[in-house]
C-alpha cells in the first residue's frame, strides 16, 4: 500500500467518525465544502442587470443614483443584499472564526461582477483593522476577501497602504449622520503606502470591504486616497449591501 492510499483511507475514515457540516445549519454536508446545497442556493447574487455606477439591480434604464450620488469613490460592486443568509455568513466568518468562508464568498463575488469594472485597476487595498481589532479576531476579514480578489484577477495586492490613526465604535450603532461624524479622521496613509503611490500618478484603486451600509467608512478611506493626489480613481467591492 502506497502513501496515496493511505492518505486516502485515513481521510475517508476521519470523514465517517467527523462527517463535515454545514457551518450555517449544521446539516451533514453530501461532498466537501462549508455550506450546504440549501444554504448555498439562498445566497442571491446581484448579477445583470444592475446599474454601472451604484451595482443595484436596474429595473428601468435610469436608476436613482444618476440623481444624487453622496460618495467620492466611482462606483460599487456588491455580491448580494444585506439579506439574512448574507448577514449569518458574515457573522460567522467575522467574528467566529470561520476564515475559511471568506474564500468561498470572494470567489463569488469574483464571479458576479463583471470583468469590465476590474479594468484599468492598478491595485487592491481593503479597509483596516485598528491593531487592537485585529488581535481580538485574528485577521482582517476584508484584507482576505482583498488578498483572494488579487490572486483571481491578477492584481496587485496592497495591505498596508490605509492604517487607522485610533479604535472607533463599532458604526451599528449610529444612525447615518453620526457614522460619517464617526469615521472623521480616521484613516490615514502609511508611510510605506505613500512611496508606493508616488509610482502609480492618478492610478484606480479598489477598496474592498465586507459590508457597505450608509457607505461612511468606505468613503472616508476612498477620500484619503483621492486626497493624496496619486490616486484618480476609488472603486468599492463588498460581499453585501444593506
Amino acid at each position: 500500500m502506497g502513501p496515496n492510499f493511505l492518505k486516502s483511507f485515513a481521510r475517508h475514515f476521519l470523514s465517517f467518525i467527523f462527517p463535515p457540516l454545514c457551518v450555517r445549519c449544521g446539516l451533514r454536508l453530501k461532498n466537501e465544502g462549508m455550506l450546504c446545497e440549501s444554504c448555498r442556493g439562498q445566497i442571491q447574487m446581484l448579477v445583470p442587470p444592475y446599474c454601472f455606477r451604484c451595482g443595484q439591480a436596474l429595473f428601468s434604464s435610469l436608476c436613482a443614483c444618476s440623481i444624487e450620488w453622496p460618495f467620492v469613490f466611482s462606483m460599487v460592486r456588491a455580491l448580494s443584499p444585506y439579506n439574512l443568509i448574507m448577514q449569518d455568513l458574515i457573522r460567522l466568518f467575522k467574528y467566529e472564526k470561520f476564515s475559511r468562508l471568506g474564500f468561498l464568498l470572494a470567489e463569488l463575488l469574483g464571479q458576479v461582477v463583471d470583468k469590465k469594472f476590474f479594468e484599468k485597476v492598478d491595485f487592491i487595498t481593503t479597509v483596516p483593522l485598528h491593531h487592537s481589532r485585529l488581535r481580538e479576531r485574528g485577521y482582517n476579514q476584508s484584507q482576505l476577501i482583498g488578498e483572494i480578489l488579487a490572486q483571481k484577477m491578477r492584481i496587485p495586492f496592497l495591505s498596508f497602504l490605509l492604517k487607522r490613526r485610533r479604535k472607533t465604535i463599532s458604526q451599528t450603532k449610529f444612525n447615518r449622520q453620526d457614522r460619517k461624524k464617526n469615521m472623521d479622521g480616521v484613516f490615514q496613509i502609511s508611510k510605506k503606502g505613500r512611496e508606493i503611490l508616488r509610482k502609480f500618478q492618478q492610478g484606480t484603486v479598489l477598496l474592498v470591504d465586507d459590508v457597505i451600509t450608509t457607505g461612511a467608512t468606505l468613503n472616508a478611506c476612498a477620500k484619503i486616497l483621492l486626497e493624496d493626489g496619486a490616486v484618480g480613481e476609488v472603486r468599492v467591492a463588498v460581499l453585501a449591501r444593506a
